[in-house]
């Protein structure tokens, strides 16, 4: 099945070895050289001195407005030519992230980014690129294959020990949560 046809069946597409070990080793150093700045941090999220891995690593939001590794990440051409032949039109780039995941630190809940981000027709596609092995003993993402197909769920609270973020939404009946292993350099649409 070409991407496009996984993409439309399951809601997800996963690119492996879409980047290079040395490409992925030079992000991964660069995304924490910008830890050590402390730039694109979400005020009060970083505290060095905290038990909690999360606040000594929290995530960087919008790198790319002001770094231009993080721009040239979110315009890759190879990202961009897997959009557009996911989504069959040409796609726009509007967030960045960069997420750490320290041992012994929690993920983030279930969620659709939809909900957040609010856009129309509805076609929110993310590009997660792995800078380290994501596996289940270690937190990989988790996906709900043919939830794309359904409308925008209704939150409720999340489990606070498991997830960083207060909210999650349930797995519809019929539907099962997958887990994603990834390699470094294996990108998840």
């Amino acid at each position: 099945m070409t991407p496009h046809d996984t993409f439309d069946t399951d809601g997800f597409y996963l690119a492996k070895g879409l980047f290079s070990a040395e490409e992925v080793a030079r992000l991964r150093d660069h995304a924490m050289a910008l830890h050590a700045t402390g730039d694109y941090v979400e005020p009060g999220a970083f505290d060095p001195l905290s038990d909690d891995p999360l606040k000594r690593f929290p995530r960087l939001m919008q790198p790319h407005r002001g770094d231009a590794m993080s721009r040239e990440y979110l315009l890759e051409p190879r990202i961009g030519a897997t959009m557009r032949e996911i989504l069959g039109e040409e796609p726009v780039g509007v967030q960045t992230m960069i997420y750490y995941k320290p041992a012994g630190s929690r993920g983030q809940a279930l969620h659709q980014d939809q909900r957040y981000l609010h856009v129309e027709p509805g076609t929110c596609v993310a590009a997660w690129l792995a800078l380290d092995r994501c596996d289940e003993e270690n937190g990989c993402l988790q996906v709900v294959p043919g939830s794309h197909r359904i409308g925008v769920l209704c939150p409720v609270k999340s489990d606070g020990a498991r997830s960083f973020t207060a909210e999650t939404v349930d797995v519809p009946e019929g539907m099962s949560v997958v887990d994603v292993v990834m390699e470094p350099g294996d990108v998840l649409f």
